[in-house]
């Protein structure tokens, strides 16, 4: 399975690659928003981690325009917010905005794989 990790920080990005490979899963790391989106157009993946403060482009609104592609092609690739913002209200601007799950900063690599796991269909978690 192929994971997209959106994130800009290259430290980030590199820790959440290895821990996804231990999993077993492809990993692809793009840096920015336009990035994403341009992946995004170009390959089907099974799962997308969303950092929220992408350069270029947020990952709100990288989110939106992804749900806007698969009205088209009938597709839902799950996204997983990862955000520093940590209120109610940001939580639930991931939701609204389309995304399906969302995980504040510092990452808990514990309750990372059980979303990741979750999302592909890895267990029989139930969602938060």
């Amino acid at each position: 399975m192929k994971v997209l990790v959106a994130e800009d920080d290259i430290g980030s990005s590199k820790l959440v690659s290895i821990f996804l490979k231990r999993l077993g899963l492809e990993v692809v790391p793009h840096y920015d928003g336009q990035a994403v989106i341009g992946a995004c157009n170009q390959e089907n993946f099974d799962l997308i981690l969303m950092d929220m403060n992408l350069p270029g482009i947020n990952g709100l609104a990288i989110t939106r325009s992804i749900r806007d592609m698969e009205h088209e092609t009938g597709r839902h690739v799950p996204i997983i917010a990862m955000t520093g913002h940590a209120f109610p209200d940001d939580r639930a601007r991931c939701l609204a905005a389309g995304m399906d799950d969302y995980l504040t900063k510092p990452l808990a690599m514990d309750l990372l794989q059980s979303r990741v796991r979750y999302w592909l269909g890895m267990d029989e978690e139930t969602k938060v």
